[in-house]
């Protein structure tokens, strides 16, 4: 269940541009938002990129760019990563494995899955954050045709997708659900705004449950170092990062 969504609008970032203002348009159609630029969160359509600006704040608005996370170099690709070791991912050779990201939020996980190696379809419920996920992920591959070729980003929920059976069965379903509330850092602006806009995951358990029914090999949750475990299960291996814990769930 989507909760409902704040005030947002839709606003070209030029007002004599005319590509802007018809792009503008077409997403406030798509998404059944008003045109204009106030509003609690503003899906601003600059030349480069789309990006959500906030209402009274004076900090700079909030977009995701990919290509300062390193997925190209030999550490980037390093299988020794606590990410790769949870996907079970043990030599470049073997064929990519195909991965359900289904809480793709930004797509830096997926992202980071596509530098491994893998075959990535990043599913997002929530519409607003959807248009800004394809946004940021079309504009990490663009001109690498083969890198492309590897990610598709679908809006719509995980949880009704798996339990339908209408999607091609994956190795792996990756679930990053909102990180529980309470934690003594401060989450970053980035994650803020999501929560913001998006809410809390209540359903947990049951997507954790509906990737279970269709993982090929193997369910991974990424949860915060001291979190409790999803849904009460236990995991058969955790694979802890900076800052971060990834709970592997073989299908046996």
């Amino acid at each position: 269940m989507i909760p409902a969504s704040p005030l947002v609008t839709v606003a070209p970032d030029g007002a004599e541009n005319i590509a802007l203002h018809t792009r503008a348009n077409a997403l406030a159609t798509q998404l059944n938002l008003p045109l204009g630029s106030h509003g609690q969160f503003v899906l601003t359509v600059t030349v480069t990129h789309l990006e959500l600006r906030l209402e009274n704040d004076r900090g700079l608005p909030v977009f995701c760019d990919l290509s300062k996370i390193d997925v190209k170099s030999s550490v980037g690709r390093s299988l020794k990563q606590p990410l790769a070791k949870a996907l079970g991912i043990k030599r470049r050779s073997d064929p990519p494995l195909r991965v359900l990201d289904a809480c793709a939020g930004w797509g830096e996980d997926a992202w980071l899955m596509l530098g491994l190696g893998c075959c990535v379809q990043a599913i997002e419920r929530h519409p607003i954050m959807a248009v800004l996920l394809e946004d940021t992920l079309m504009r990490a591959v663009e001109g690498d045709p083969q890198l492309a070729s590897r990610v598709t980003v679908t809006s719509a929920d995980a949880i009704t997708q798996m339990q339908a059976g209408t999607l091609e069965r994956p190795d792996i379903v990756y679930l990053d659900p909102m990180f529980p509330t309470g934690r003594k850092t401060a989450p970053k602006k980035k994650l803020r705004v999501i929560r913001e806009l998006v809410g809390d995951d209540p359903d947990t358990t049951d997507l954790f449950e509906a990737a279970k029914q269709i993982a090929g090999r193997r369910v991974v949750v990424k949860r915060p170092p001291k979190a409790p475990f999803l849904a009460g299960a236990t995991p058969v291996v955790s694979h802890r990062g900076k800052g971060v814990r990834y709970d592997v769930y073989p299908q046996l």
